[in-house]
């Protein structure tokens, strides 16, 4: 399986000045601090194997859990809105944020599948919008990398995947006993609220050795509610209180040389309390998730099997001060219950993948449900991918899946894709993906409503639904050197059927259900670039540009919600060998906001961070985070959420 992986071919014043006067007086050591060579990432989401970055058949960015700790303040979602083609928005109450990737709406993150392992998290229907409740559950420390593929992965993964995939790959078991301790601290400037703590443990080491091994991580958090509106709106928060605790423990058992068991464990409960418009929401959610695993290295290949099972159940309080608005407290319960598997086996040239999987989803929610609360889908799938190496410089992939969806039926994705190798450092890919996603029983159930628009109107579940569809198409040039490299990826992607909502004025006025769109088209450009100036300082960016457009019937509106352009640089100067120090500059652009349709302005954010390694075992970080204090409120009252004003952090972590 070796050919597989290709390898590389040949108070804001008196913080600044303390780090000014740090820097100052260790710059003369700055000539001495050789870099480290950096090796060529290796990745696995874009084809279920290994390929490196560069040749992966996918746009895929790889974020390492060290730079989520080190420049992100240990918040996975702020590093992974500073990747190409991945837009933030946060909708709803307390500010809760919302992934999407190339120009695709982001309410709930419906058009992204988020992984743990490769292992789908998914608490979506448990609750209708403003759901960031399966990326708080992963514990930082354990963190080892984040693979973010963008585009259409539905002949892999599945439905949801029409914007693109975001696996979470945490580190593997420690040969011997080791673990880390972190605290990190975060306050908003001024005295409305919004300080952070945040607490994680990870440990790892044998229990038998080479046999058994144990890996446990712990995360604590506890942030305070922001509240800095003014006037009447002065109670109302933009950050919600948060007290979330994580608990996940792995027990892997090597059986011999060519199978293991691994027995994943996580628990967390997650409160949150926020006071908005037409009320106050008090809510608790707790999630329990168990997974075995197998994995086998045989003589004709490789193999896993997998049956996991995930189960959120949220209680929701909610309080309303708006005269005629019933707003009834919610036990609602999800549970999911899988079972994959997978085969890698390789025939001369071809390395060929084939798998099955079964879902099982059942809800109870006696407070949108009216049909005793229950509803219940189940999913299955069969894929086959294949990876013809045809010589030294061109790879094919091909592949589909067969999904089988209990209400809708069949559907076939098939995806193609080709990679060439043009010399050295020059690497040309791009191919054709296509995506399906089946509505979700709060869109398709006709049994179900909830509260929206401020307290002023219901959405209606819709029976007469199509499931989404797409067509994607991508084409790449990167271009590698050892001091730099560039990339650029243009891409268009064809949607049928698209769903959102539309208003019926039944039973009153301002009433929605949920309808297709007949078309929306989306284009765009994605740029990136790297370039070491010195042995000491090393600057990177991004950029990306999508035209999001709804062509149904003719017409030609934009759809809402997306920012047309975002631009991110990070600039780092490895001052001494124990001392790195960073500026990072966030641009998002314009975007129709999705009530108004107000055309939103763009802004800019700009983030300053230092880490020192005191000692092997010992390392600190401080830093500032939107230095100059952007207020989304001031620039327009209809954008749906906040940045963080300015906020000042201090961070420690230990090893042992």
């Amino acid at each position: 399986m070796s050919r597989v992986v290709r390898f590389p071919k040949t108070g804001l014043l008196p913080l600044t000045l303390a780090i000014t006067s740090v820097l100052s007086a260790t710059a003369y050591a700055a000539e001495q601090v050789e870099q480290p060579y950096q090796l060529d990432k290796v990745v696995v989401t874009a084809s279920n194997t290994e390929h490196l970055e560069a040749t992966a058949p996918a746009s895929i960015t790889v974020v390492t859990g060290d730079e989520i700790r080190e420049k992100s303040g240990g918040d996975i979602v702020e590093a992974l809105r500073k990747t190409p083609g991945v837009q933030l928005t946060q909708g709803g109450i307390g500010g809760r944020p919302t992934i999407s990737m190339r120009g695709l709406p982001g309410q709930n993150g419906k058009y992204t599948v988020m992984m743990v392992d490769g292992r789908r998290i998914n608490a979506s229907e448990t609750l209708f919008r403003a759901n960031d409740l399966d990326i708080s559950t992963i514990p930082v420390d354990s963190i080892e990398r984040v693979e973010i593929v963008r585009g259409p992965m539905s002949s892999l993964y599945g439905a949801d995947a029409l914007g693109g995939v975001i696996n979470i790959i945490t580190k593997p078991g420690a040969e011997k006993w080791s673990g880390r301790l972190s605290y990190d601290y975060y306050t908003i400037e001024g005295n409305d609220g919004g300080d952070d703590h945040l607490g994680s443990l990870y440990l790892s080491g044998p229990l038998i050795k080479d046999k058994l091994k144990m890996t446990l991580n712990a995360d604590i958090r506890d942030r305070s509610a922001w509240t800095p509106l003014e006037g009447n709106e002065a109670q109302f928060t933009k950050l919600e209180d948060k007290d979330v605790k994580n608990l996940s423990s792995v027990f892997d058992w090597q059986i011999n040389e060519q199978q293991s068991l691994a027995f994943d464990l996580a628990k967390n409960s997650d409160k949150r309390k926020a006071i908005y418009g037409v009320g106050a929401a008090d809510q608790k959610i707790d999630r329990e998730t168990y997974a075995l695993t197998h994995k086998g290295k045989w003589g004709w290949g490789n193999s896993q099997l997998r049956a996991y099972v995930e189960k959120s159940d949220v209680w929701d309080d909610i309080k309303s001060n708006k005269p005629g608005l019933n707003m009834e407290n919610g036990d609602i319960h999800q549970t999911n219950q899988t079972l994959d598997g997978h085969i890698n086996t390789e025939f001369g040239d071809h390395l060929l993948t084939t798998g099955a999987e079964f879902t099982k989803t059942e809800l109870e929610n006696s407070r949108n449900l009216s049909n005793g609360g229950k509803a219940e889908v189940t999913k299955k799938a069969i894929f086959a991918q294949d990876e013809w190496f045809i010589n030294d410089s061109w790879t094919a992939t091909l592949g589909g899946r067969l999904d089988n969806h209990s209400e809708f039926g069949s559907h076939f994705s098939p995806r193609g894709y080709l990679v060439y190798s043009a010399t050295d450092a020059l690497t040309l890919k791009g191919g054709v993906g296509t995506a399906y996603k089946a509505p979700r029983i709060s869109e398709m159930d006709p049994n179900y409503n909830i509260v929206s628009c401020g307290g002023d109107c219901k959405i209606y579940g819709n029976p007469d639904l199509k499931p989404e569809t797409s067509v994607s198409y991508e084409l790449s040039a990167i271009y590698e050197q050892p001091l730099w490299d560039v990339s650029a990826t243009v891409f268009q992607t064809d949607i049928k059927d698209m769903i959102t909502t539309l208003t019926t004025n039944k039973p009153y006025p301002k009433d929605r259900t949920w309808t297709n769109l007949n078309e929306a088209q989306i284009k765009g450009v994605e740029l990136t670039g790297r370039r070491q100036l010195t042995d000491t300082v090393n600057i990177s960016a991004n950029y990306a540009y999508s035209d999001s457009r709804d062509k149904s019937n003719g017409s030609n509106k934009l759809l809402t919600d997306t920012p047309r352009q975002t631009f991110n640089v990070n600039v780092d100067w490895q001052a001494m060998a124990n001392l790195n120090t960073f500026v990072s500059y966030k641009y998002t652009g314009d975007q129709e906001a999705g009530f108004s349709r107000n055309d939103l302005p763009g802004y800019s954010t700009i983030d300053l961070g230092l880490n020192y390694k005191y000692s092997k075992s010992l390392s600190f970080r401080t830093g500032v985070t939107n230095i100059g204090d952007t207020r989304l409120n001031e620039k327009d009252s209809n954008f749906s959420y906040m940045e963080r004003g300015r906020t000042y952090y201090v961070g420690a972590t230990a090893s042992f």
